[in-house]
């Protein structure tokens, strides 16, 4: 299973339990993490929302990074959260290259719930 969230730049913004994940992510892939204590309940529900009826897609698609195992279940929340510019480029560079072209949707369901 994998919940995706989508984060947008309009207003250059980092929530508050967002920001206090990210200022401290490293820059680079190989750069060592930095592991302290932080309100993860805040962002879970920032980042999930607090309704369990939010609006989503699912669909059966795959992992993004090898071996990009098929037949995983994907959720895709309709609400974008917001995220700083900084912020990207900081997670951007710390997770490195994971992910693969986009694949073409052949045949594939896409339900929107609820």
């Amino acid at each position: 299973l994998v919940v995706g969230v989508l984060f947008n730049t309009d207003n250059d913004v980092t929530h508050d339990s967002m920001k206090e994940i990210l200022d401290d992510f490293p820059t680079k892939a190989a750069d060592p993490a930095t592991v302290k204590p932080f309100n993860y309940t805040a962002a879970l529900e920032y980042i999930i929302g607090g309704s369990a009826t939010a609006p989503f897609y699912t669909y059966s698609g795959s992992f993004t990074t090898p071996p990009c195992t098929e037949d995983v279940k994907w959720i895709l929340l309709t609400t974008p959260r917001a995220m700083s510019n900084a912020h990207i480029v900081r997670l951007k560079g710390a997770m490195g290259a994971n992910n693969r072209p986009v694949m073409p949707i052949n045949e594939r369901a896409v339900s929107k719930k609820p």
